[in-house]
């Protein structure tokens, strides 16, 4: 890796890492290097390091740490496949993972894929999805592959919306205005949209969400309580 990515990745464990004992502190360094080197592409990347003392008083410590990272191969994409998924195509999965065959495999974006394909079966009311993705890499080649195997398990509907702490004309409008209505498919997005969008204007009070799910008829049940927390 380039000497200015290393000294941007020492700058941020500096500027960012804070714990209560030296060996918190050298554990949190370590994985936010880990990170780093992943981030640029080096997933393999072995990271060791000592903690030494340099100065302290009786609330604070300041320590010196000495890193050693065995980086391994760069690894470039050559491709993301599903196994048993049912709800969506293939492709329509794969582009919701923000990187390009070919190019350098980052961490974040492997996770930010993975962010999307929850949110995308949360939102058709898949709400027990799994994935398990398995990486191979070929080091040959320097490149590497995701197997991401799905498990869809049950859509769920809405059976009940409740509204707790508002009178009944609030209540009523709050409903009709709501953007999931019972029998619907749940969605997640949709409840957030439409707390968003009511425009209550009730400032002393916090909407707290509950939502009940019935595993084995796939129904779930909202509450949303606006009663004060005092």
């Amino acid at each position: 890796m380039p000497t200015s990515e290393q000294s941007s990745i020492a700058s941020e464990v500096e500027s960012t890492i804070h714990g209560t004992s030296v060996k918190d502190v050298t554990d949190k360094a370590l994985e936010l290097v880990r990170e780093g080197w992943q981030d640029r592409g080096y997933l393999q990347a072995r990271v060791t390091g000592d903690a030494k003392p340099i100065s302290s008083t009786p609330i604070s410590q300041r320590i010196s740490l000495s890193v050693h990272v065995e980086e391994g191969f760069q690894y470039r994409l050559q491709e993301i496949t599903f196994k048993y998924n049912k709800v969506f195509y293939s492709n329509v999965l794969r582009s919701l993972f923000p990187i390009e065959t070919g190019e350098v495999v980052e961490r974040q974006k492997i996770a930010k894929g993975l962010e999307n394909l929850k949110q995308a079966y949360d939102n058709q009311g898949y709400l027990n999805y799994t994935p398990v993705p398995t990486p191979s890499y070929d080091d040959t080649n320097r490149s590497m592959s995701w197997e991401i195997d799905i498990d869809e398990g049950k859509q769920f509907y809405v059976r009940d919306i409740k509204v707790l702490g508002l009178g009944d004309a609030i209540r009523q409008k709050f409903l009709d205005k709501f953007l999931l209505k019972r029998r619907d498919v749940y969605n997640k997005n949709l409840v957030k949209l439409s707390l968003e969008q009511q425009g209550l204007n009730l400032p002393e009070c916090v909407c707290r969400g509950m939502l009940h799910m019935d595993a084995r008829d796939g129904i779930v049940d909202i509450a949303l309580d606006f009663r004060p927390c005092n």
